[in-house]
């Protein structure tokens, strides 16, 4: 064979290294993917062979608590914030039923029993954590562990949000604070989860409790006062008594709507290091409490969940790389919840109305994905392509949940710097914009004046990206413009003042880095600064009376609207007289 032939051969394939994107690595079996929510037992040990096979790739379900005792159906072992006093023999039919149908399945073999913090009956009341009436409430969590380990059961899938009556999690909608403080109350619920956790030891030490929220829901408030903040009291409790194999695991419900690696890894970052540096049990805490992601696969916000797959919040393919994602960054469980598509009617059959393609992306959602996602433009813009030059298409609907995209109040967002500075000038409106989904555009320098300039399409700052063709679109992206800066003193104190990034922004000047913006967050980074005014100082950097090159990268974590939705001003310090 001639050397002329073995060359091309060799140059083929070297293309052919060159253009296959890099993928990622197996998901193991280690990683369970858990369905919320299921049947009860009996519907469990009926039907566990179809539900297999009506939706395959998962590794378990969380069984609603429907129970019989002749005939009498009850939801009690799953309601233990009861103060009716439970009794495991009042359970042992679905006790039997559980076990039955674990014998066999051959997939679902990781199953949960969900249990609610409401009480099923808005005419009973939860006691507040000073109120007697809590011992019930101990022993039935013991009854419900006892039950677990009985039924064969890995633990509980604790629905932790207050749909009606008392509100546990927030003290200023508790009975007693007249009277106590919220340090005080910290401190009550804090014992509540210990005793809780030391009864459930008696039964079953090595159970798995997976909050559907978790401590990240208090978005690393310090103050018990604030939202949910008895939340990480309670379970700083509950890890206070952990022994053995338990594990309490944040179920991070705030993650409906995830899509980037980087947003899931972020908020690994906080449940493994923010919310343990704030526990009162550290060491427990590091040592019992994993962190897990919530995956709502049907629509979110206005987008539908319909066999026109583009329509869709996640294509089967977005599905499978983002459940992916998730699955790399849990330590061991992902569960899916379904609106629409439960996997039991109340017909009292297995159903599921999930396309095949999106049963298939769960399942291989374990394989290798590329590194980089494919990007697909929901709101057809007027080219398909992110490198496109022309105008945007017409703006269009508010993000959805979130009218204050539409539009702002520019005294509000502005009004008390002019106490201190005046404005120099208003920056247009207009910016020519890029996507960045592999992340590239530092390396490539797409700061620097001119770089690639033609390939950015128009975009406005009014509205986010996401109303420019890209909702469904999360990751980093790039802004840019050429303004002429009005001539002011020298050492003056310059500044550019940016209305809203979502969710963070890393700003150049004239090809040079001047500062940034909860580059480090996430989109529940305490005190939302995605929704905040922040001030870059370009003081010695902005070229007075001549024209300037500004350069954003945006970084969007998901799910709400990503890139510039406000004004930038370029600002000066008033001189004092």
């Amino acid at each position: 064979m001639r050397v002329g032939h073995w060359r091309c051969v060799a140059g083929l394939l070297l293309v052919g290294l060159v253009v296959t994107p890099a993928r990622s690595q197996t998901i193991g079996p280690r990683k369970k993917i858990i369905a919320f929510k299921g049947p009860s037992a009996r519907g469990f040990n009926k039907a566990v062979r179809e539900l297999e096979t009506l939706l395959p790739g998962i590794d378990g379900i969380a069984m609603y608590p429907t129970t019989w005792k002749q005939g009498v159906v009850t939801e009690a072992i799953g309601r233990p914030f009861r103060t009716d006093r439970h009794r495991i023999e009042d359970f042992l039919e679905a006790i039997e039923e559980s076990r039955s149908g674990l014998a066999k399945a051959k997939r679902y073999k990781h199953n949960f029993l969900m249990t609610y913090l409401t009480t099923g009956d808005k005419k009973k009341e939860v006691p507040d954590w000073f109120d007697d009436q809590f011992d019930a409430v101990v022993n039935n969590w013991k009854v419900s562990a006892e039950f677990c380990r009985r039924a064969g059961l890995k633990g509980f899938v604790f629905d932790d949000e207050a749909y009606y009556g008392l509100h546990l999690w927030t003290y200023r909608d508790l009975k007693y604070t007249k009277t106590k403080t919220a340090d005080q109350y910290a401190g009550q619920a804090f014992l509540r989860g210990a005793q809780i956790m030391r009864a459930i030891n008696t039964v079953f030490p090595d159970i798995h409790i997976l909050s559907l929220h978790g401590p990240s829901q208090t978005r690393g408030e310090t103050d018990y006062a604030a939202d949910s903040g008895l939340l990480r009291a309670f379970f700083d409790g509950l890890l206070s008594e952990c022994t053995g194999g338990a594990r309490i695991i944040d179920g991070h419900e705030m993650a409906y709507g995830y899509r980037a690696p980087d947003t899931f890894a972020r908020a690994r970052h906080v449940m493994k290091h923010t919310m343990r540096d704030l526990s009162r049990v550290p060491l427990k805490y590091e040592k019992h409490c994993q962190a897990a992601y919530s995956f709502l696969i049907g629509r979110f916000g206005t987008l539908g969940f319909s066999r026109n797959f583009n329509s869709n919040y996640y294509t089967p393919e977005e599905l499978a790389w983002s459940l992916h994602a998730a699955l790399k960054h849990s330590d061991e469980y992902v569960w899916l919840y379904t609106p629409g598509c439960d996997l039991w009617s109340k017909s009292g059959k297995a159903t599921i109305v999930i396309p095949q393609a999106y049963k298939d992306a769960i399942a291989a959602s374990r394989k290798p994905q590329r590194s980089v996602p494919l990007v697909r433009n929901l709101d057809a813009h007027a080219s398909p392509h992110p490198g496109s030059a022309l105008p945007p298409r017409k703006i269009g609907l508010p993000v959805p949940g979130f009218p204050e995209f539409s539009g702002y109040d520019e005294q509000q967002t502005f009004g008390d710097l002019w106490q201190r500075y005046r404005q120099l000038a208003e920056l247009k409106h207009l910016w020519r914009f890029r996507i960045d989904p592999g992340n590239v555009g530092v390396k490539e320098g797409w700061y620097k004046p001119g770089v690639g300039e033609r390939s950015w399409f128009w975009i406005t700052d009014l509205v986010p990206w996401d109303n420019h063709g890209y909702r469904t679109y999360d990751g980093y992206g790039w802004y840019r413009q050429r303004f002429q800066s009005p001539s002011f003193p020298m050492n003056s104190k310059v500044h550019l003042a940016f209305g809203a990034v979502a969710h963070g922004a890393e700003v150049y000047l004239n090809g040079t880095k001047v500062g940034s913006h909860n580059m480090d967050g996430w989109p529940y980074t305490k005190g939302e600064p995605w929704r905040q005014r922040f001030l870059i100082d370009v003081s010695g950097r902005l070229r007075p009376g001549k024209l300037n090159d500004v350069a954003v990268r945006v970084a969007d974590y998901g799910p709400f609207g990503g890139g510039i939705w406000k004004p930038v001003k370029l600002i000066i310090e008033k001189q004092k007289e």
